[in-house]
């Protein structure tokens, strides 16, 4: 019975931190099937995760940084869509909101780290 408790987590392989590096940029997708999931999966994965690696913390950071650009974005794209300029920006937002989370994913699952373009560093 003692064997199953254990007091420290075990380390985590390198593969494994590098799966969850990407789940947690590929977590920004959970919003298409779930409302606000895409807001939620990746920073509860994050703050699960966070002390086991740096880098998860590292991906982490960066993917909640995205989340609030990208809530700021669409609220100011949206606001111009009222004077219709914003309307030519809404493919752009819609596009760069699918392709940077599989970017950063799938450089996240090759052990890199790529910083979303327009997006500071907040955390």
């Amino acid at each position: 019975m003692s064997d199953l408790i254990q007091d420290e987590p075990r380390p985590m392989s390198d593969r494994e931190v590098r799966q969850w590096c990407m789940f947690i940029h590929l977590g920004l997708f959970a919003g298409y099937a779930v409302p606000y999931g895409g807001l939620v999966v990746p920073v509860v994965l994050w703050q699960l995760k966070k002390d086991l690696s740096p880098e998860i913390d590292r991906h982490g950071r960066l993917v909640a940084s995205a989340i609030v650009a990208f809530v700021f974005y669409s609220i100011a794209v949206f606001l111009l869509c009222m004077v219709f300029v914003g309307f030519l920006l809404l493919p752009v937002l819609a596009i760069c909101a699918i392709a940077f989370p599989i970017i950063g994913g799938i450089k996240a699952n090759d052990g890199q780290y790529w910083p979303y373009p327009l997006v500071p560093r907040l955390f």
